[in-house]
């Protein structure tokens, strides 16, 4: 188990986690009776733990580069899809220690913004919004891989990225993010996470990246992450040129010592050596223009003058600021207590070195935790994803799908239990809630509360994780019988695709004497179809908060899925029912593609006959297929014929005596799978019928419909969008991007009464 640092009668002691201090085997102290400072203690407790995997929580972004997918462009959208990232190692910078590392990310554990976006800016300069050329979106996890797509504005700043990219200058961008857990394991160590192995090569660190959060994509001509890791391997790490040795020494001539530093006076300190290193390059590059020349003397002679000194460091002056910063620290640390704040809290702060932001983050969880518990109940605990996960699933049991949370099966249970007393959690006390977890204050007004919640980032984030979650829910609740026989497919734009099949490449012949072997031709035959958006909106009004009404979140957005979830069959049962015509110009079930029988109502011998003609179809060599029907699908007016027809172990045939023939059912050999279709007989469908039955082919020996999904997304997406001012709340956006159409006419038959 990990050690740590902490203060005990006036000496800094090394301690296990239950706060007691870390022994040798001999029972020693392993810290020899204390440390004077922190910094001491820290440093040997990092090398014990360093006998083992640490856990490594990154402040800064890091960037590493991806490759765009030039055959994904889209010129209308103005759009180019990619492979972001995946979980194999990668050699990243780890600028908290001025070295690289090999990092891998695990996918499971990838935070995308809600809404799927981030924006794309001009090598993650964050400094103005002018240097934002658009956005990336529809990032998604498939598998182990972080899929996304790059959508350029048609801003005059971004027209020239656009142009570079369409004539493919540019093929390189760098995604942005930041490792909220990971674990950093030393050179030549193995370690086990999340039930998986992982070894860290001989000379080089490994991360693992078990939380990580996509914070924004940058187009790049000579990408971030590529030129500070060619830089390091060249002299970051053993040159004297090293900005590691660079800064130490800095601070050297300063009268300061690293290892006596705190962190947060590392950190100031470091933005000063960055700026001062920054100045000198900015001086070098003017002077290398020839834009800062001048005269030696009164006259102009042509010569350069010898270039200034450069301006003395009053050592005893760093010093003082960096001590200064501390008390300022301490200072401010101190302010935030008071009656209702327990003394302990802001003395823990103080002496484990918190930020300023952690304290008050800190002082808000004390305060919350004794207060006199009234009305709805309060939701308290120290980690800020845990706390808005607690409030999503508080709402989520109010709304009553406890199944939701259940579905995580490492946690679920857990999960449940933490959130069932705050079951009873109002939407006004969400509102206070994310304005805590935003480290604002809460005003005392419940307008005042509404109008400053509206405008945080967690109010959005936890209505929209609960509102996709019971849009899943509503989308996963409706049967999809389309699956049954229909295939499915992924394109990557919404132009026409052309789908190519393959029919036939000539029989074997027999080879003669001379050897000779003919070549064989394939026959092809193709059928167009393209994917539609089908979309539409809801929000969380002011309105929605005063009335409490946890519907607008949950009820809403689970029918919105329900729609969602009956699309794909909707345009798959419409278009059977339309028989819309075939490339060959022949509708899909038409006598000279020997799949329509009519005067055939679903019967004993209707049924052997429409199995005979179903095997007998043929290529266009005329030869046989060689396929059988899979399912018999049927509106469910005839459910139980079918499935008396199918699995009953004898038939009756109707007559004067009602004789049995034969004592078994020939029918219940076929193995025919019975699908019930409502949408077949439903009149709001043309071409709806109580007595015509279909049989089709195994989808995976031939083809029947095919659904195609854009970028294989085959479930509905749900994202925020800024609202206008005419709309007092936050709205949502649900939509899905989806097409069928029929492929063989030979993998399908229609049997009408």
């Amino acid at each position: 188990m990990p050690v740590s640092c902490k203060l005990k009668n006036g000496k800094w002691r090394i301690v296990d986690s239950e706060g007691k201090i870390e022994k040798n085997d001999n029972g020693t102290a392993v810290d020899g009776g204390g440390h004077s400072t922190k910094n001491k203690c820290q440093r040997q407790a990092n090398a014990i733990n360093s006998k083992g995997p640490s856990k490594s929580i990154q402040t800064d972004l890091t960037t590493r580069t991806y490759q765009l997918r030039a055959d994904t462009l889209d010129e209308d959208s103005r759009s180019i899809g990619a492979v972001i990232a995946t979980e194999n190692p990668v050699l990243v910078m780890d600028w908290s220690r001025f070295e690289v590392i090999e990092e891998v990310l695990i996918m499971s554990g990838c935070r995308i913004p809600e809404g799927g976006q981030v924006p794309m800016l001009d090598t993650h300069d964050r400094t103005t919004v002018r240097k934002q050329y658009g956005s990336t979106r529809e990032l998604r996890v498939e598998g182990d891989k972080l899929l996304g797509r790059n959508f350029y504005s048609n801003s005059d700043e971004a027209e020239h990225a656009w142009q570079l990219t369409r004539e493919k200058h540019l093929t390189d961008n760098s995604i942005g993010y930041r490792v909220t857990n990971g674990v950093r394991i030393e050179p030549g160590k193995t370690a086990e996470i999340e039930g998986r192995e992982f070894k860290a090569s001989a000379n080089r660190a490994l991360r693992v990246a078990i939380e990580w959060e996509v914070r924004e994509n940058s187009v790049c001509a000579i990408a971030a992450d590529d030129d500070a890791k060619n830089r390091n391997e060249s002299n970051f790490l053993t040159g004297k040129d090293s900005p590691m040795d660079e800064f130490k020494e800095w601070l050297t001539k300063r009268g300061l010592d690293f290892d006596e530093l705190s962190d947060e006076q590392r950190t100031a300190l470091k933005a000063d050596f960055e700026a001062e290193r920054e100045r000198a390059k900015t001086v070098d590059n003017k002077d290398a223009d020839g834009d800062t020349a001048t005269a030696a003397g009164d006259g102009d002679d042509g010569q350069r003058s010898a270039e200034a000194e450069p301006e003395p460091v009053d050592v005893n002056k760093v010093a003082a600021d960096a001590v200064t910063a501390e008390r300022q620290r301490v200072n401010a640390i101190r302010a935030l207590g008071g009656d209702d704040v327990p003394a302990e809290t802001i003395e823990r702060c103080i002496t484990e070195g918190s930020t300023i932001e952690q304290a008050r983050a800190a002082v808000l969880t004390a305060i919350r935790q004794n207060r006199p518990q009234t009305g709805s109940p309060a939701i308290h605990v120290h980690d800020g994803q845990t706390t808005r996960q607690l409030i999503e699933d508080g709402m989520l049991l109010r709304a009553g799908y406890e199944d939701v949370i259940l579905e995580d099966k490492k946690t679920g249970e857990q999960r449940a239990g933490q959130a069932e007393k705050h079951r009873d959690v109002s939407m006004l006390d969400v509102c206070r809630q994310a304005l805590m977890l935003d480290g604002l204050q809460i005003p005392t007004g419940r307008e005042d509360t509404i109008r400053a919640a509206f405008s945080t980032v967690s109010l959005p984030v936890i209505l929209g994780n609960v509102a996709k979650k019971s849009l899943m829910k509503g989308y996963n609740s409706v049967p999809a019988t389309w699956r049954n026989w229909c295939s499915t497919t992924s394109v990557s734009d919404f132009k026409e695709v052309t789908g190519a099949r393959l029919t036939d490449t000539g029989e074997l012949e027999e080879v003669g004497n001379s050897g000779e072997v003919k070549y064989g031709a394939a026959t092809e035959e193709t059928e167009k179809y393209s994917v539609t958006t089908y979309a539409k909106n809801f929000g969380v009004t002011r309105q929605n908060v005063i009335n409490d009404d946890l519907d607008a979140i949950t009820k809403i957005p689970k029918a919105m899925g329900a729609r969602a979830g009956r699309k794909p069959g909707d345009l798959v049962y419409a278009h059977l029912l339309a028989n819309g015509n075939m490339s060959d110009g022949v509708a899909l079930f038409h006598a000279d593609h020997k799949n329509l029988n009519t005067s055939a109502a679903l019967a004993k011998d209707k049924l052997a006959a429409a199995v005979t003609a179903f095997a007998k179809q043929t290529n266009k060599d005329g030869q046989p297929i060689n396929v059988e029907p899979k399912y018999l699908v049927v509106p469910p007016d005839l459910r139980f014929t079918g499935a008396e027809l199918i699995k009953a172990a004898t038939i009756v045939i109707a007559g004067s005596t009602d004789t049995v023939k034969p004592a078994y059912n020939a029918l219940s050999d076929l193995s025919l799978v019975v699908v019930t279709e409502v949408r077949l007989s439903n009149s709001s469908y043309s071409g709806y019928s109580t007595t015509t039955w279909y049989l089709m082919g195994d989808k995976n020996i031939v083809d029947t419909i095919v659904v195609a999904f854009l970028m294989g997304k085959q479930t509905p997406t749900i994202e925020r969008f800024n609202a206008g001012p005419d709309v007092m709340g936050i709205i949502y956006r649900v939509f899905f991007d989806v097409g069928c159409k029929s492929l063989d006419f030979r993998g399908m038959q229609k049997n009408t009464a």
